[in-house]
């Protein structure tokens, strides 16, 4: 897939999400809000395309050559996305996490939730190899369009699916999404617990070297080579921070956190970084998640999302320093 193919497929996929967060929020608008049934058949229509994905998803995991354990998680994956449908399982759920079983922006949250970490365990079923990646054309142009795009489409995302446009205006929004100015204090008090997260992953790290587990040279690798035009370049590194800190925390810390709880969000937030397959890595990024989670809760987003950008940017700079 070269890089203008990419980028398209990026836009399409999250325009798609898009459009189906916003009408799902029309259909609670018009339920809630004006007591009608009128849009009721389109969240129908959504949430038979998620059947239909979901389907897909198992009958291509059965059908692939390759099995491994991520064949096993994408149709157990799956399975739970399928659930999701019945009634009976959100209210269930409900009881667990702040949902409201019979919204219809609630069922789309999970169903979308579900099949992002879906569609990644399938991609890992035939793992990219390091040989592929070092036949690739990876410049410092590709890798930061993708990685603004992707985190750009993800603020728009988490922006129309708590309900702008439709149950919300911007105020409301920014208020539901956590936004709130910084005072300098706090800004500083930011900083000061990304080095903190910093020491944190270097102090995780060292102890999972010593109990002999460490990541798979092959993820290691390929990880490497995947993002070395960013972190070679101040402007990479940079990137790399604010993109992230946009685009993640908004949808995680931002739109499904208040709703999920810290730590479904935060087991959600580790699986979507399993990129190159479930390590040591997930695990300390599953700590890093409820401990953003917990700031998130104390202060707001915004806090957090200072935390994110300042610990990503510390995190490569570090490394370009010290390979």
């Amino acid at each position: 897939m070269n890089d203008y193919t990419e980028i398209i497929f990026l836009i399409a996929s999250f325009a798609l999400l898009i459009l189906f967060a916003y009408l799902a929020n029309k259909v609670d608008y018009t339920v809630q809000v004006k007591g009608t049934n009128g849009w009721n058949s389109v969240s129908h229509v959504i949430q038979a395309l998620y059947a239909c994905m979901y389907l897909l998803v198992i009958l291509i995991a059965l059908l692939a050559k390759v099995k491994n354990i991520y064949t096993i998680a994408v149709i157990l994956a799956s399975i739970l996305g399928l659930s999701l449908l019945i009634p009976a399982v959100r209210k269930g759920l409900a009881k667990m996490i702040p949902i409201n079983p019979n919204s219809h922006v609630h069922t789309f949250a999970l169903l979308t939730s579900v099949f992002i970490p879906t569609t990644l365990f399938q991609s890992l079923i035939m793992p990219t190899s390091l040989a592929e990646v070092q036949q690739e054309n990876i410049t410092l142009v590709s890798t930061l369009s993708s990685i603004w795009a992707q985190n750009i489409l993800c603020a728009v995302l988490a922006v129309m699916g708590v309900g702008y446009l439709t149950r919300r205006n911007w105020q409301q929004t920014r208020e539901r999404l956590g936004l709130y100015r910084l005072t300098f204090k706090q800004f500083l008090g930011a900083i000061a617990v990304a080095v903190l997260f910093v020491l944190l992953q270097w102090g995780l790290t060292i102890v999972f070297t010593q109990l002999g587990l460490s990541e798979e040279q092959e993820v290691l690798k390929v990880n490497e080579a995947l993002m070395a035009p960013l972190f070679n370049s101040a402007i990479g590194i940079i990137s790399i921070g604010l993109a992230a800190a946009l685009g993640e925390e908004l949808v995680f810390r931002g739109a499904l956190q208040p709703r999920f709880g810290i730590i479904l969000t935060s087991i959600l937030f580790a699986l979507t970084h399993a990129n190159y397959g479930l390590s040591i890595g997930t695990i300390v990024v599953l700590v890093l998640g409820f401990g953003m989670g917990y700031f998130r809760k104390r202060y707001s987003t915004t806090y957090t999302m200072v935390i994110h950008a300042a610990y990503n940017i510390l995190v490569g700079t570090l490394d370009y320093f010290f390979p």
